[in-house]
């Protein structure tokens, strides 16, 4: 593995998940998704993330992101209560974006996949939890 520590951010990494095959990193900071490959400790890729809507929130995202544990896509919480589903392999100018998913009235602090990659939970600054189920996304 290769050293990539050297690199700084604005205000720092909020959380990092390894994909499932172990050959990528995502870190969340507050001005988005970072990914980099982890043989060559180099950042392939930056997703910018939209800031919370919500004025009493830290601009988001300021919490967990999630590796998908059967495929190269991240689950992000947002501060405007949605879930970006990011494919860390897209190019950036292209469609990396593959979905979208909403419920919570507040920012998402958390998100977690079930084993098997069928549901992702999210908790939220609202005081919900939300249990989704997850097809399989294809970002063809």
């Amino acid at each position: 593995m290769a050293d990539i520590t050297s690199e700084r951010f604005g205000y720092g990494i909020n959380s990092v998940s390894f994909s499932h095959d172990g050959h990528l990193l995502a870190g969340i900071a507050n001005e988005g998704l970072y990914i980099w490959d982890v043989s060559t400790g180099k950042r392939t890729r930056f997703f910018p993330v939209p800031q919370s809507k919500y004025e009493s929130d830290w601009p988001a995202p300021n919490r967990g992101c999630a590796f998908s544990p059967t495929e190269n896509i991240v689950a992000v919480p947002t501060g405007n209560g949605e879930i970006y589903f990011v494919d860390a392999e897209a190019d950036v100018a292209g469609k990396w974006q593959i979905a979208i998913a909403e419920g919570h009235d507040g920012s998402v602090k958390s998100v977690a996949w079930q084993r098997d990659g069928s549901h992702l939970v999210s908790g939220g600054s609202d005081s919900t939890v939300i249990l989704r189920r997850v097809s399989r996304l294809d970002p063809k």
